[in-house]
């Protein structure tokens, strides 16, 4: 077998999962990109805190499988939720828009 043919196709495979092609697919990577940067900052905090996501779950009034499923991205995080988060960790989001 031809290792350079190989690792061409495998690169031309992963290429294309990886492209974006539509609006809609450019929408999902925005969309993902914000909700996993949020809740990076929420895992940064929570363990600075020494707050487990059981804690977490039992401070907003949700199930630990629900939050996992946040942090996991199998679920959008609403604004409710945030403000939750934000009371039970006691502390400050900051959102700012920027033009490019």
């Amino acid at each position: 077998m031809n290792m350079k043919s190989n690792d061409s196709s495998q690169y031309n495979r992963a290429k294309k999962l990886l492209s974006i092609d539509t609006p809609e697919e450019q929408y999902e990577l925005e969309k993902m990109s914000l909700h996993f940067a949020f809740l990076s900052g929420v895992e940064k905090v929570m363990a600075e805190k020494g707050i487990s996501r059981k804690e977490l779950a039992q401070r907003v009034g949700t199930s630990t499988g629900y939050l996992t499923q946040l942090f996991r991205g199998t679920k959008s995080v609403s604004f409710d939720m945030l403000a939750k988060i934000k009371t039970a960790l006691n502390v400050d989001f900051n959102v700012e828009v920027t033009a490019k």
